[in-house]
């Protein structure tokens, strides 16, 4: 027997915290049942966001199964503040779709929001038991670009990139192949749970700053053409105070209050030098958010991606 065969064979959820989101009461039943027959003890059936936020913030929740059906941009919006850590403890629960609906629009949805996997409705218990397991078995590292936290769907991960992989915690298998699950392996996973956490907080406000410096580029291309900039200086906004909000630093917070500073001069039109400032700033901010590299090194990274995006007629999105 091969060791995943092993793994399979011992893999019990009798531990794990689950909780099943679905507005429609009666195909919320049936998804509970589901997951009782696969094994799950411990379980939450909820039908709105509200009440699903609050269980994730109290307790550490392992694995999650959503309906996206009726509701597919709140639901996939959820599940993307998970991920982002805005919602509940552990970004890194094992979240599931369901849909009766199996087209192009929902399918987007459920891979830009982060989710692990996507089934459609109806579904067998052996079915979904299958799904599951395969992907607790082989969870992928989860990566934090811009405007996404989640699984690394990248299909050639041996590829270069600047962006790092993270290991996500995995109490699903962690529970299910533990002999016995004491509050000192409960202490050991939390431990685990916010220190990834922590790694994911970095890595956004890596990102935030790299995509303020790359925002700096989309202006002075507006600014040369006499095209108009409000739709850059808003995303720079937007951008810089949510690096201020995930990296929690007071000299962060000071470069971030100068930008926004510099910006309302820049749209106002009354201070030339405002625009030149706020490249300035920007560079500030990559080079604190990348401690070890050198700021010449950083905005070369940046010059480089603009220039693919500008080939490949992108544009600079949002980050949150």
């Amino acid at each position: 027997m091969t060791v995943v065969a092993a793994a399979r064979s011992r893999l019990s959820f009798e531990r794990a915290e689950g909780l099943v989101l679905d507005p429609v009461s009666a195909n919320r039943g049936t998804a509970r049942s589901a997951l009782t027959m696969l094994g799950f003890r411990h379980l939450a059936a909820l039908g709105s966001t509200e009440d699903a936020a609050t269980v994730l913030q109290q307790r550490i929740i392992d694995f999650l199964l959503v309906d996206v059906t009726q509701e597919t941009s709140k639901m996939c919006a959820f599940v993307r503040k998970i991920r982002e850590g805005d919602i509940g403890r552990n970004a890194f629960l094992h979240i599931v779709l369901m849909t009766w609906k199996f087209d192009g629009g929902i399918v987007e949805q459920a891979l830009n929001c982060g989710a692990d996997d996507l089934v459609t409705r109806p579904f067998s218990v052996d079915f979904l038991g299958a799904r599951l397991r395969a992907q607790v078995e082989a969870r992928k590292p989860f990566v934090v670009t811009s405007d996404y936290a989640g699984p690394d769907r990248r299909k050639n991960r041996s590829q270069k990139s600047e962006i790092p992989l993270i290991e996500a915690p995995n109490l699903l298998l962690a529970k299910g192949l533990a002999q016995q699950w004491t509050e000192r392996s409960a202490k050991a996973s939390e431990d685990e749970i916010k220190a990834a956490n922590a790694r994911m907080d970095a890595e956004r406000v890596v990102r935030a700053a790299f995509q303020c410096s790359l925002l700096v580029f989309s202006l002075r291309d507006a600014l040369a053409a006499g095209a108009s900039l409000d739709a850059d200086f808003a995303k720079l906004e937007t951008t810089a105070k949510e690096l201020d909000r995930r990296a929690r630093a007071p000299e962060v917070s000071k470069l971030v209050a100068a930008l926004c500073e510099d910006v309302l001069g820049a749209k106002a039109g009354g201070d030339t030098a405002a625009l030149a400032r706020i490249g300035e700033t920007t560079s500030a901010l990559i080079e604190k958010a990348s401690p070890g590299k050198t700021r010449d090194e950083l905005l070369g990274n940046v010059a480089a991606a603009y220039s693919a995006m500008k080939a490949r007629g992108s544009k600079v999105q949002k980050i949150a």
